[in-house]
């Protein structure tokens, strides 16, 4: 699913490019997952784990596309299985709201 025109909750907009509000722990769960940015209550453990969020922490900040070493391998990686799974791409999420800068709800 390509990134809404609008305005986007930063909440569910993970620094890696994913759009929560496609994931299947978001759509398909009477308790829905609250985003990447929320608490980890009701997570799956992948995302509770997760090493690119772990890592824009320590790098203190917002997105990978911030980073001066965007795209990472960890990206490249998840590049493909989220756009075999969503039929979207990471990048071109990340792309749409760097020029935009306004995942701001």
């Amino acid at each position: 699913m390509k990134m809404s025109k609008g305005l986007i909750d930063k909440m569910m907009f993970a620094p890696c490019g994913m759009n929560c509000l496609v994931c299947y722990k978001h759509c398909y769960h009477k308790k829905p997952c609250a985003g990447c940015l929320n608490s980890d209550r009701g997570k799956p453990e992948h995302c509770r784990t997760c090493k690119i969020k772990d890592c824009v922490k320590t790098k203190e900040l917002s997105y990978c596309f911030e980073c001066s070493d965007y795209p990472c391998r960890l990206i490249k990686s998840l590049e493909k299985s989220y756009s075999i799974r969503y039929q979207a791409s990471l990048m071109e999420n990340s792309e749409f709201v760097r020029r935009i800068r306004r995942p701001v709800l």
